[in-house]
Parts: C-alpha cells; structure tokens; sequence
C-alpha cells in the first residue's frame, strides 16, 4: 500500500463523498419523515398481505417477513426502514462501487496516467492494492454517514430504534459493496477498457440483483441462489429479529479476499498497462 496513492485517491474523490452521504442521509430523512404517515394505515398491511407469494418474492419479500412487518398491527419502524432504506442501501451505493473500481486500472491504462505512476518506485500491486483500499475507506465513510443520517432523524417519528442493529445491516451492507468494489476491480484489470468494465461490473450486480429476486419463485431452484451475492445480505433478519449472520460475513470477506488478490496477480501480468 501506498499512502500517497491512497490519499491521493480520497482528495480527488472528496465531492463524490460529499454528494453520495448527502444523497443518502436526505433520502434516510425522506423516509423517516413521510413514517407516521403510513405506520397506522391499514389498507396497507391489507394490500401487502395480500399479494401473492410470487409477487413478494419478486420485491424481496416473503410471507414471514410481511407477517413479522405487519406484527403490531401497523407497519413496524424496524421494518419500514429496512424495506424502504437499508434494503436499497447496498444497491446505490453499489452503482458508485462498480463505477469507481471498473476504472481503478482500465481508465488510468486510457488516460496515460498508468505510465506516470509506473515511472515512480512503486509496483503495479501497490497502485491498485492503494487505490482499492482507498474506495474502501470511502465506503467506511458512507456508512458512517448514513448512520449519522438516520440518528439526526430520529427526532422525526415518536418511537425507538435499535441502532446497533442498523450498524450491523450497515456494516453487512458494506462487506456486499466490498465485493462488488473488488470484483470490478478484478474485471478492470482483466479488459483493460473503462466502458467494457464498467458494462460489465454492472451487469453482473444487476444480474446477482435479479437473480435473488427470481430465484424464489422458481419451484425446486432455490439452491441457485447460492450464486447471488445478494441472497446472503439479510436487513430484515437483523432489523427485525437481531440475527447477525457469521456465514453471510464469511462468505463476503472470502470473497474480497479471493478477488482482490486475483486483481493483484492479474495486474503484475498485464502488460497492456504500458502501452
């Protein structure tokens, strides 16, 4: 790791920081805010409960977790804000994830700018493994953020909030970032080209994405969902009943682990970075 490159990646990234907490901490107000307005309408819990099991499952939905929603007769804080905040969580800020690491080598090998960086004493390893962990940190800094959003809201709605639940979604919700950042990361170091790699990386999430939506509703095929990163991410387990998963943590640092060093190992082979 390189602390120049490492900081250098957090300065010219600041206003993207700055925009992506301030989008989420308006949305988490938004959501907040607008809580009292639904909590106590029952049509609502009517309409949901009402929906076929297919129709759940296509919004990340099943009939536990609607009976559990639903559970004091209106809509659970707990639930509303896992179904309405933290379930999408990781799928915005995964669209920042795959956008920024898709480039981490391709757009510098674009640019020219990879030779620079080459001409100083620091291996290719360095530039990407620096870079990398700098959009980690900037990911630390969004859950922070969003954290911080949803305390300052608080004072909006008349009821309590476990909060060491949210970290624990938040956090969850990060490592799923973490590997979708070090999958694209991967995919940027194998083509080369910034476009090619971010079509790419995004389509894989959003294949992942659809894929736990489907894949419940497909009779016999549930075991397919093992290849979702998506399936092993659980807001409502946690928000609603504090089940925090070792496997699901597992599984994403595995997986972080295995892509990042695959990166590294793809990198230091590449030899289109110089042209």
């Amino acid at each position: 790791m390189n602390l120049v490159l490492l900081r250098m990646t957090l300065r010219l990234s600041r206003w993207a920081i700055v925009g992506w907490i301030s989008f989420l901490v308006l949305y988490s107000f938004l959501i907040i805010w607008i809580y009292p307005l639904l909590a106590e309408n029952e049509g609502m819990a009517l309409y949901v409960q009402s929906m076929p099991e297919e129709v759940l499952n296509t919004i990340g939905l099943t009939p536990e977790i609607v009976d559990d929603l639903f559970a004091e007769g209106g809509f659970s804080f707990e639930g509303w804000l896992a179904t309405e905040y933290l379930a999408w969580w990781p799928i915005m800020v995964g669209i920042y994830a795959f956008m920024f690491c898709s480039g981490i080598v391709a757009r510098e090998a674009e640019r020219g700018t990879m030779e620079l960086l080459l001409s100083q004493p620091v291996s290719r390893s360095r530039i990407v493994s620096s870079k990398l962990l700098g959009f980690l940190v900037i990911i630390a800094m969004i859950i922070a953020g969003s954290l911080i959003g949803i305390i300052l809201s608080l004072p909006l709605v008349d009821v309590g909030l476990d909060l060491w639940r949210v970290f624990l979604v938040l956090a969850q919700a990060g490592m799923l970032v973490g590997v979708i950042a070090t999958y694209s990361t991967l995919v940027s170091s194998l083509v080369m080209d910034p476009r090619k790699a971010m079509t790419i990386s995004g389509g894989l999430m959003a294949f992942s994405y659809i894929l736990n939506l489907l894949a419940p509703a497909l009779s016999g095929m549930d075991w397919i969902l093992r290849f979702s990163l998506f399936s092993y991410f659980k807001p409502f387990e946690i928000m609603l009943h504090g089940n925090f998963s070792l496997q699901t943590v597992a599984v994403y640092l595995i997986l972080i682990i295995v892509f990042f060093v695959t990166s590294l190992i793809v990198i230091e082979r590449q030899k289109a970075v110089v042209q």
